[in-house]
């Protein structure tokens, strides 16, 4: 008892270091957090997958401080439990199997549509953040408590009979893939990577039902007793395991359900006159279409697409048959270069053709009326200027049109001097750019 109690005592001392440094550190970790989400957001987009908004969370300190006091109570059952199978010599039954007891405050959620994405989404997060781990989770609401029950058949007659048969369900619960994961040293500021460097942040990857059955179980049930310090029934969790098995029942209709719509977007792929209904269905066309030419994209993420679609819709210029004439203009621009069509560059390739069909884009020639044409030309590349900087800050590749390397760049005021249609001025330092 008196063991306990000095345990407790560190325990108590311990928590308290914990909760100054967490009052601390909360809106760093917050930052860093919703840094990891942006990039997250940005990964899923490379990769054209279909989601709800991620969510994101940063524990409270009194939610904090229960996480803590649970994983204590967790570590001291799994010691009690770890006695007891080397007593009973069983060591087949490994304890670290039972219990895994690493959280962070700083968390994530993808939810997913199908079940299918989830392989995916966890290769396209893996080559843009540091994955320190990962593994499969089911739910488990009340760890110790299973581990002292553990304990009491272990202790009992017929124990290695009987362990395997206590914690077996009928379905396996709570499943998702978490990971836990850093931001690359290239990706933080460096003013900010001494204070972000020992933060982690943890990603749940699983689909939307299961993390809807997730929330009402933990909110409606497991939340309400665990703040009265009471314990689930057996038979509130034999009910719970039955809803369980319809939601298991949902993820497998929900791959039935994405087969079925993999065969019918493979039908409108061949439908010629189909106009494509989303940036998705746009993606897959321009995929398979250059496939088809013997001229697969190069593997890089999606850039852009999302807004290629929506100016092709504008124009009208979102119908199959137009996708697949524009892509072939693309592909006979790039006949004697060495550049590569890419996922990145292919919607700027896209819009370089659209702008080529467009009589607006050839200024008017000074053969018509000579010196009087000084203004209308001006106002021609003033206006064209104006354009293109704004549909580059659409396209968010603004950086990549006014840096020019290793030359001087006018500012706007003087791109403004230079295109004045009477008395045009230019810098001397800029003549190598003017001319």
């Amino acid at each position: 008892m008196a063991s306990q109690d000095t345990t407790e005592d560190r325990f108590q001392h311990h928590l308290e270091t914990v909760r100054i440094l967490f009052g601390s550190k909360i809106d760093t970790m917050e930052a860093y957090t919703t840094k990891v989400c942006d990039i997250c957001n940005e990964a899923l987009a490379s990769g054209n997958i279909r989601h709800p908004p991620i969510t994101l969370r940063i524990k409270k300190w009194e939610s904090a401080k229960g996480t803590l006091r649970r994983r204590q109570k967790e570590r001291i059952a799994r010691q009690r439990l770890r006695t007891a199978i080397k007593r009973l010599g069983l060591a087949g039954l490994d304890p670290g199997q039972i219990l895994d007891a690493l959280h962070e405050f700083g968390g994530l959620r993808i939810s997913l549509y199908f079940p299918g994405d989830v392989e995916r989404v966890i290769s396209l997060l893996s080559n843009r953040l540091e994955v320190i781990s990962k593994w499969r989770k089911d739910q488990d609401s009340d760890i110790a408590q299973k581990l002292e029950k553990c304990i009491e058949v272990l202790d009992g007659p017929g124990a290695a009979g009987k362990a395997v048969d206590l914690v077996k369900r009928e379905f396996p619960g709570y499943r998702a893939t978490h990971l836990i994961v850093k931001l690359f040293t290239k990706d933080i500021l460096p003013a900010k990577r001494s204070p972000w460097n020992d933060i982690k942040v943890e990603i749940q990857i699983g689909t939307l039902i299961m993390h809807v059955w997730s929330e009402i179980e933990h909110d409606m049930l497991y939340k309400p007793l665990a703040s009265q310090d009471q314990k689930i029934s057996r038979e509130e969790e034999q009910v719970l395991d039955i809803i369980n098995g319809i939601v298991m029942t949902g993820e497998g209709a929900l791959r039935q359900l994405e087969t079925c719509m993999e065969r019918r977007q493979d039908q409108r792929t061949k439908d010629k006159s189909a106009f494509a209904i989303s940036h998705y269905e746009l993606g897959v066309w321009i995929e398979k279409y250059c496939a088809e030419r013997a001229k697969p994209l190069v593997s890089h993420d999606w850039k852009s697409l999302p807004e290629l679609y929506e100016i092709l819709k504008t124009t009208g210029d979102h119908q199959h048959s137009k996708v697949e004439s524009i892509i072939d203009e693309v592909f006979q621009d790039f006949q004697d270069q060495d550049e590569e069509v890419r996922r990145d560059n292919i919607s700027l390739f896209i819009l370089k053709v659209l702008c080529k069909r467009s009589p607006e884009t050839q200024p008017p020639s000074l053969e018509l009326n000579g010196a009087g044409m000084l203004g209308p030309i001006a106002q021609f590349w003033a206006t064209h200027f104006v354009h293109s900087l704004n549909m580059a800050i659409y396209l968010g590749v603004e950086d990549k049109f006014i840096c020019i390397d290793g030359t001087p760049k006018p500012s706007m005021t003087t791109t403004l001097d230079i295109l004045h249609p009477y008395d045009p001025h230019v810098s001397p330092i800029l003549n190598p750019l003017c001319s």
